[in-house]
């Protein structure tokens, strides 16, 4: 574990070096702007697939209601 924290003290001490503060600022909220229009479209995506299923899930029962000996009256089904 402490390797670990020591890894991420040296990055953190290498940009800090290297960076300005402003410029830090922005690359933080850059990054958090593309975590948000990321998790926007996984929700947009969802919710059209949600839309999706329902209309899928009419139309099956629509096609399971629908007898087929009313719309072709000449077809029998024989058992």
């Amino acid at each position: 574990m402490d390797s670990v924290m020591n890894f991420f003290r040296s990055v953190y001490r290498y940009i800090r070096a290297h960076l300005s503060t402003e410029l830090m600022i922005y690359i933080v909220i850059a990054i958090l702007l593309l975590i948000l229009i990321w998790i926007v479209s996984r929700i947009m995506k969802r919710r059209k697939a949600l839309k999706r299923l329902s209309a899928l899930e009419i139309e099956v029962n629509e096609i399971r209601n629908n007898a087929l000996a009313y719309k072709y009256p000449s077809f029998q089904v024989e058992y």
